[in-house]
């Protein structure tokens, strides 16, 4: 649902005389493009977001390490199973996400960290494996970067989710660049989920763990999103 406003001023002439003569003023062409996506948080209001809710404790007001603007979201799974909820207006058979994230804290267990649902019924996530490599999965089909995530690194994430073609992806880059291939990329096909998303979880949404976790400019869109959105 990406909407382009474009507005141009072209050849703006300003003429006027001057002792008999006339001065022309020729300005230059101006070009404003703003974009819209499905859903857009940055995180920088006070308190939890329209539409979203959290499971435990969310920081929705971080300042200590901020990816972006002036304020991230954090999420501490060290004592309790605790993440942050997007629940979206409409569910959708075919999605396109983005985010920024850094983790601060890990550790040598495989964690999910992102869940697309169904209302309660899982359909897809993505996993920090142990080894520091991320899967990616369609119901049971799976696939997993050769690439790692690593502590302390800010990362741009994007993700896809077909439930009718059974496609998922991952990409995931430290330069705003979408990865489509190679290392930092992972796609599976043979997956098997069977329902529309809707709700999209972010944190430790599988279980009590010492991972801690940095999110912001949260995208979905109905379109690919492409490089440093």
């Amino acid at each position: 649902m990406r909407r382009k406003l474009l507005v141009s001023l072209i050849g703006l002439v300003v003429a006027f005389a001057c002792v008999g003569a006339t001065l022309v003023i020729r300005g230059p062409r101006i070009l404003v493009s703003s974009v819209s996506y499905i859903h857009e948080q940055n995180f920088e209001t006070t308190g939890a977001p329209s539409l979203w809710s959290a499971s435990g404790t969310v920081d929705w007001d971080y300042t200590t390490t901020v990816l972006q603007g002036s304020e991230s979201m954090f999420v501490d799974t060290s004592a309790t199973k605790e993440y942050a909820i997007l629940t979206l207006a409409a569910a959708y058979n075919e999605i396109w996400g983005y985010f920024l994230l850094r983790m601060p804290v890990v550790e040598g267990l495989s964690r999910d960290f992102v869940y697309l649902k169904a209302t309660a019924s899982t359909q897809g996530g993505i996993r920090r494996n142990s080894d520091g490599t991320v899967r990616v999965a369609n119901g049971a089909g799976v696939a997993t970067t050769v690439a790692t995530l690593d502590v302390s690194t800010t990362y741009h994430v994007w993700f896809y989710f077909n439930e009718t073609t059974n496609t998922s992806n991952v990409a995931f880059s430290t330069d705003g660049t979408r990865p489509t291939s190679g290392d930092n990329f992972a796609e599976t096909t043979s997956g098997n989920a069977n329902t529309d998303v809707d709700v999209f979880e972010f944190g430790g949404v599988t279980s009590t763990s010492t991972h801690s976790f940095i999110f912001d400019r949260v995208l979905f869109d109905d379109e690919q999103i492409g490089n440093s959105p």
